[in-house]
């Protein structure tokens, strides 16, 4: 799958192309979430912890893309510690669909020429955790809970 012209509008409400990885040894990681989300919610805290350690020299580039609007997006990465300069929202139809942003939370990392390498949706569940972990190859020192269920869960 590719993503083609990807755009979104930034926090200080600018329509913007989404920069794509130029070379082979970048990459973007593209974090798909909606503020009012609980299985967002869930994950963040991984996933922030995992755009600090990839955004240090890892030749990662992240972004943090809300289907909601400015405004909720805004209020939600100032209340989590989200830097602003890593997210954008609204974006158009076209982005919308190719990301399937009707179904959040999703993380795609973005080769050149807009290749998607590898996506990862929904909860991040233990055998996610170890598979994404194993990817970047990174130990964020997540540990797991059981939810009651018989799933277990990350928490950190």
């Amino acid at each position: 799958m590719r993503v083609r012209d990807p755009a979104a509008v930034n926090l200080q409400g600018v329509f913007d192309p989404i920069a794509l990885p130029g070379t082979d040894a970048e990459r973007l990681l593209i974090i798909t979430f909606s503020p009012g989300c609980p299985i967002c919610a869930a994950n963040q805290p991984f996933l922030a912890a995992l755009a600090r350690d990839l955004k240090n020299g890892r030749g990662y580039r992240v972004l943090w893309l809300s289907r909601d609007s400015i405004k909720v997006t805004r209020q939600h990465c100032e209340r989590n510690n989200i830097p602003m300069e890593d997210v954008m929202a609204e974006a158009p139809i076209r982005t919308y669909r190719q990301l399937g942003l009707d179904a959040v939370p999703q993380m795609f990392v973005v080769k050149s020429g807009g290749i998607i390498d590898r996506a990862w949706n929904g909860r991040l569940n233990a055998e996610k955790l170890a598979e994404i972990s194993g990817y970047f190859h990174t130990n964020l020192g997540a540990r797991t809970f059981s939810s009651g269920n018989g799933r277990r869960y990350a928490q950190f």
